[in-house]
């Protein structure tokens, strides 16, 4: 029987109360990398927009290498 990977999960949240529309961000670490997971919808309808990407740590501290860069040039840090 195989052991259960641990899994530590962060996510945002928003939701727009004129319009009921929501969105999820969720990122996802496992032992082999991280999931990044999109989700919007709706209140009340039960169809739901999904799409995830499983990124290696490699291309994961990449992207947060490009975020960190981009987010202190717009700040002018």
């Amino acid at each position: 029987m195989a052991e259960k990977q641990e899994r530590k999960k962060t996510e945002l949240f928003r939701y727009n109360e004129k319009t009921g529309e929501w969105r999820k961000l969720s990122l996802e670490f496992t032992e082999g990398g991280a999931f990044i997971r999109l989700e919007e919808g709706k209140k009340g309808e039960e169809q739901r927009k999904s799409m995830a990407m499983k990124l290696s740590y490699q291309e994961l501290s990449y992207l947060m290498t490009v975020i960190q860069k981009g987010l202190l040039k717009y700040l002018e840090v």
